[in-house]
């Protein structure tokens, strides 16, 4: 098998029909039903946006933040949070004394927040995060918690914010589909993007970040992934007791289930070192405080449900501990 990107549910294809021709008439409906669904499991507000890339501007402009203010992000992060952050900020990877921090729960793996920046503005990074148990929401008690839809349930777009904010959440719904013709554009080059189509509208990134609607083709592509979310969560947890039976030494989150099992290469290697392009590497913060850097280059075995079994078996087959 050819190795790709597969972090995620996002990274692999999906049969979607795409129809310009569909009107927006019950998209209301529509997103009152994904919003129940994601706020009746979560015990809060959860409220659709796009993505999880304008979800963060959206919350970038509910703050008011300009270039007087700073926002903290983690080393090696994603691409996406500096298209959805630099519009409107400036972004620093180091902890000092800035406005907002945004708590990158990477992977599932929860980070902890140092008590002397328990007063700075906080948003829960959990794009791609499955909480088996709701308790570990807003763990360093942030004004908001991102999810996206495409990381945790397959779709080809969508994300949430969720939160406990009166002020925020009517903030959100205010803004919610104000931009609808942006919106049409953007699924339009999500879905031609997300079927890796090479299609000339697909660079959907560059205007994400002002993005505030989803078409129709978009919410029923969410409403028909949503028993992905239980799916994706019985099979990660599942796979992840594989793992440990396994490795019997490694600890995990069950409150907090991610995409994937990172495993550093000072503890693990492979036992076909010519195999070694058929798993993924990446660094990752073994320290679970924001404020301290211990990154290591890490296996991470994919758990998601776009894994076949087969796969998954062979990979975690190939690694063994030093």
């Amino acid at each position: 098998m050819i190795q790709l990107d597969y972090q995620w549910p996002s990274s692999f294809p999906t049969i979607f029909s795409y129809d310009k021709n569909l009107t927006n008439k019950s998209a209301d409906i529509i997103i009152d039903r994904i919003e129940e669904f994601f706020s009746e499991y979560y015990g809060c507000g959860a409220y659709l946006m796009p993505s999880g890339r304008s979800s963060i501007s959206l919350l970038m402009r509910y703050l008011e933040f300009d270039r007087n203010k700073t926002v903290f992000i983690t080393k090696w992060s994603s691409n996406c949070l500096y298209s959805c952050i630099g519009p409107y900020s400036n972004i620093s990877t180091d902890l000092v004394d800035p406005d907002l921090i945004l708590a990158n729960h990477k992977w599932g793996y929860k980070v902890n927040l140092p008590e002397e920046y328990s007063s700075k503005i906080i948003i829960e990074d959990s794009v791609d995060t499955i909480h088996s148990e709701v308790s570990s929401l807003f763990h360093n008690n942030g004004v908001a918690e991102i999810i996206s839809l495409p990381k945790i349930i397959g779709s080809y777009s969508g994300g949430l914010i969720l939160t406990k904010d009166k002020n925020l959440a009517s903030y959100i719904k205010s803004q919610q589909q104000n931009n609808i013709k942006l919106g049409c554009i953007q699924s339009e080059r999500r879905s031609k993007s997300f079927e890796k189509i090479d299609y000339k509208l697909e660079a959907w990134h560059c205007f994400e970040h002002i993005n505030t609607s989803l078409d129709i083709n978009a919410l029923k592509d969410i409403e028909n992934n949503l028993n992905n979310f239980f799916k994706n969560m019985l099979l990660i947890s599942n796979r992840r007791e594989i793992v440990l039976e396994k490795f019997r030494n490694l600890s995990l989150d069950k409150a907090r289930l991610g995409p994937v099992v990172v495993l550093p290469l000072s503890q693990f290697s492979l036992i076909d070192k010519n195999k070694n392009k058929n798993i993924m590497v990446r660094r990752f913060n073994y320290s679970s405080l924001l404020n301290k850097d211990l990154y290591e280059k890490s296996y991470i075995l994919p758990t998601h449900f776009m894994i076949s079994d087969e796969y998954f078996k062979s990979l975690l087959d190939l690694v063994i501990e030093c």
